[in-house]
């Protein structure tokens, strides 16, 4: 058993199963409109293009399936909202 076994909070993600925990926990952090995505071995970026049909849009973030890929890709999922928020006023836009 690894060490993050008992507890989630320890900071420690050695295992496959760990990193998979600590993907899916942050998956919750992401931004609406902007998730991330696993894809093989690295992260996606799955970006909301239009709200109203649900038009998603899958662009690499060029992050490793590692813990430190998943909060960089966290970080790039907030910087893409960031850039994106109030670009468009309505949906035919």
């Amino acid at each position: 058993m690894s060490a993050s076994t008992n507890s989630t909070h320890s900071g420690i993600y050695q295992g496959f199963q760990d990193i998979l925990e600590f993907f899916n926990l942050s998956r919750k952090q992401c931004p609406k409109g902007v998730r991330i995505k696993r894809n093989r071995g690295t992260i996606q970026l799955d970006i909301t293009t239009d709200p109203e049909t649900g038009g998603r849009k899958q662009r690499g973030c060029n992050c490793k399936f590692t813990s430190e890929g998943i909060r960089k890709a966290v970080e790039k999922a907030w910087l893409v909202h960031k850039s994106l928020d109030g670009q468009f006023k309505s949906v035919s836009e």
